[in-house]
């Protein structure tokens, strides 16, 4: 059953599409043009727009409890918080949705990007990079990399063929990859020792 219709508002592509879990009315879209608009169910229009990517926008989130350095709100805060977005030039954007400043932190993965995953949730977010590797990074501090599963062939080793698809599951620290030898895989997070 449709219950509205939201004109875009943009002459290119909407790329990918997230939803508040806290505040059910938002919505953001990202844009093959490098924008981020988030939009209000209640409202016929655009309620922001965010210019703050040079290529397109391959994921975004909706991260409504984070607190990344005191700027994002929690769930008591009406369901305001930040927007993660990460496009094909590996640039990733933490955007603050009361400020109209938009971008309070931005994240380097140093490479092309071909797909991208945004944990809803936990400050994660998953890479699949133009060097063959899939790159976990924090979104806290700088956004250091923990981990990097890497691409490689052989006749004993276990294989991870190019990606095509990411992504995590809503509550857990797992992240599936989709590749395109017809393969699923499912990695987990452990807690250093």
């Amino acid at each position: 059953i449709k219950t509205v219709d939201l004109p875009s508002g943009s002459e290119s592509f909407v790329s990918c599409l997230s939803c508040s879990h806290v505040n059910p009315a938002l919505v953001a879209a990202g844009f093959g043009d490098g924008t981020v608009r988030l939009y209000d169910k209640r409202t016929p229009f655009s309620v922001m727009t965010y210019r703050d990517h040079s290529s397109p926008v391959l994921d975004c989130q909706i991260q409504s409890e984070l607190d990344v350095g005191g700027r994002g709100a929690t769930s008591s805060g009406g369901g305001f918080g930040t927007i993660v977005s990460g496009s094909t030039d590996g640039e990733i954007r933490l955007i603050d949705l009361r400020s109209p400043n938009s971008v309070f932190k931005s994240i380097s993965i140093g490479q092309p990007v071909i797909t991208l995953a945004v944990h809803p949730h936990a400050r994660l977010l998953a890479a699949w990079t133009s060097n063959q590797s899939l790159a976990i990074h924090s979104t806290d501090g700088a956004g250091p990399q923990l981990n990097a599963i890497r691409y490689h062939e052989g006749i004993l080793g276990q294989r991870l063929g190019p990606i095509g698809s990411l992504t995590f599951h809503p509550n857990l620290l797992q992240i599936a990859a989709g590749s395109s030898d017809s393969q699923v895989n499912v990695f987990g997070f452990k807690k250093a020792v």
